[in-house]
């Protein structure tokens, strides 16, 4: 499982990024990038990077990663499968994060994205669930719920809905806010949605 796969990210406030995207601008990265915008004439390049084709030049080193790091386990662990926790939101995945998850699904580099769909209002979590799908990848989405801020009956409220749009799963983040025993009920509680779905799946199969 991939956990931090993606590029340091401002947080969005409303329309407005708060901060920038200020990272990877290392002599090494910055080289590379000039040098596969300008081939030789790189080398008279002084200026720092900026604008649209130096955030798609590193949103694509961040999918070359998720790509090479599929490509070594199918080599020495071909029986395991890849995954990759995303942001749940597309647009600030691929614009915030350099996550571009929906080609990584869709172009076989992760076998399951687990989207951090961490809220306790279940409207935007249902809006979550349906961007999730929209990206496509066959269903192979784990939806995460962000345990530590949910009651029992609301995380499964949020498996429901997870398994009514057809995802496989949910994903509870993260195991040391599930270790209190005061916890177990919100993990029965959503075993309880979960795996009778998933029973009924299997015999529909």
């Amino acid at each position: 499982h991939l956990d931090m796969v993606r590029f340091p990210f401002a947080i969005p406030v409303g329309s407005v990024r708060s901060g920038s995207l200020d990272f990877g601008y290392g002599a090494e990265p910055v080289q590379s990038f000039w040098t596969a915008q300008k081939g030789k004439e790189a080398s008279l390049q002084t200026v720092a990077p900026f604008g649209a084709p130096w955030d798609e030049w590193r949103r694509a080193q961040v999918t070359l990663v998720v790509f090479e790091i599929k490509e070594l386990l199918n080599r020495i662990a071909p029986h395991m499968e890849l995954s990759a926790a995303v942001l749940a939101w597309p647009d600030r995945a691929k614009l915030y994060a350099f996550q571009d998850w929906g080609n990584w699904l869709r172009g076989g580099a992760i076998d399951y994205a687990i989207t951090m769909a961490y809220t306790p209002d279940n409207s935007i979590f249902q809006n979550l669930t349906r961007f999730a799908r929209e990206m496509g990848g066959g269903g192979r989405v784990l939806m995460g719920l962000g345990a530590w801020m949910l009651n029992p009956q609301k995380a499964a409220e949020q498996a429901r809905t997870s398994l009514r749009a057809r995802h496989q799963g949910v994903v509870l983040f993260s195991y040391s806010n599930l270790f209190d025993r005061n916890r177990r009920a919100l993990i029965d509680e959503v075993g309880d949605v979960v795996v009778p779905a998933k029973r009924i799946i299997r015999r529909q199969h």
